[in-house]
């Protein structure tokens, strides 16, 4: 049986994205994120105003509600989520 294989965002992203960062887990339980950047500055993230999360179960837009900086991490709290549940 022949598997199908998955397009990988991070290695082809699709036409008109690139991309920015990885989510590392969760920040505390309002919601926020770590992020683990690929940008050459942290300073691009503050000029970001949403993104398209990739994740098993396809593509998500959320808008970026705040960005914070911790030991040199990206912390992201999107405003479609307000919980880490």
């Amino acid at each position: 049986m022949k598997q199908t294989q998955v397009a990988d965002p991070w290695k082809n992203p699709p036409v008109g994205l690139i991309a920015v960062g990885e989510v590392l887990g969760t920040q505390g339980n309002k919601g926020e994120v770590k992020v683990s950047p690929l940008t050459d500055t942290l300073e691009r993230w503050l000029e970001l105003e949403r993104v398209f999360i990739f994740t098993e179960d396809g593509k998500s837009k959320l808008f970026i509600d705040k960005v914070r900086f911790f030991k040199g991490l990206p912390i992201v709290k999107f405003r479609e989520v307000n919980s880490i549940s």
